[in-house]
């Protein structure tokens, strides 16, 4: 999980141009009367998430009665959203910009808003309200950002994730005597409180514990396998070693978070994991 590079040009241009590109006279007849209050939301939300209070922003009734024209502005047939779209991807460095940094599981194949369109419909085709998401992260996100004032999700715009771990693994024997693990985020590394909260919310409201462990499943296979396999001419120590160094360069690029990474490390280190290997291949610590 990492930060992301948000639309780097003015946001209300991309307003009027989704309006202007629309063939329906009359929806724009219907939002002509809202372009000022258009034009005030727009410069609060640039100036919100320049100070990461966007939480802060009110459900304006005011758009109440244009909901379902303004959220028609938002639609990949629109060249303006294409290339709001477009530009978005190009900003983020590879590979960043193909992978769901919500989730860092699955792949980009829609746009997250921040403010769901359903109380913010006013902000449909803000620019920096979009954000490159998976389906699956945004169905779990739903149309809420806040839950009793409280923030539910990253904002992975204006967020500055810290650079210390957070994610952790707990590795444990199951009920039929094999190796386990789960994952968990804990601050052990002095992360402010209150940015902890909130990631751990973001963990939590998203199920990424859960969908963490599924994604891991063949990747820990695969670990094992490749682990066996340099066991024939290294010892444990050199082939963790190697591990270690291997996904310190993954992290690197993906973050010091990143799950599949700190499971290998978490794997590696610890001493369930190294005497699972039969004896023979990974002699027992004296």
């Amino acid at each position: 999980m990492k930060n992301l590079i948000r639309f780097n040009s003015a946001s209300l241009p991309i307003y009027t141009q989704a309006l202007q590109q629309k063939h329906d006279n009359d929806l724009k007849a219907r939002l002509a009367p809202v372009l000022t209050p258009i034009t005030t939301a727009y410069t609060l939300y640039d100036q919100r998430i320049c100070t990461n209070q966007l939480e802060t922003i009110p459900s304006v009734p005011h758009f109440t009665p244009h909901q379902k024209d303004l959220i028609s502005l938002y639609s990949y047939k629109n060249a303006t959203i294409r290339s709001v779209k477009k530009t978005i991807d190009d900003l983020q460095p590879f590979p960043l910009g193909n992978i769901c940094q919500n989730c860092t599981i699955n792949a980009v194949n829609s746009m997250d808003h921040v403010l769901g369109q359903a109380a913010f419909p006013q902000y449909a085709v803000h620019p920096f309200n979009l954000f490159p998401s998976c389906t699956e992260c945004n169905n779990f996100k739903g149309a809420s950002f806040t839950r009793h004032g409280t923030r539910r999700f990253l904002n992975l715009y204006s967020d500055v994730l810290p650079n210390v771990q957070y994610l952790f693994v707990d590795v444990f024997f199951d009920g039929h005597g094999e190796i386990d693990y789960q994952f968990v985020v804990e601050n052990r590394n002095g992360i402010d409180a209150g940015q902890f909260d909130l990631i751990d919310n973001h963990y939590r409201e998203l199920e990424l514990f859960r969908r963490m462990k599924s994604a891991t499943i063949k990747p820990y296979s695969e670990l094992r396998t490749t682990i066996k396999v340099r066991l024939g001419d290294l010892t444990w120590e050199k082939v963790a070693q190697q591990i270690q160094l291997e996904t310190q360069e993954n992290m690197q690029n993906l973050g010091i978070n990143h799950f599949q990474y700190v499971l290998q490390r978490a794997m590696i280190a610890h001493p369930l994991f190294r005497a699972s290997f039969p004896p023979i291949l990974a002699p027992p610590v004296i």
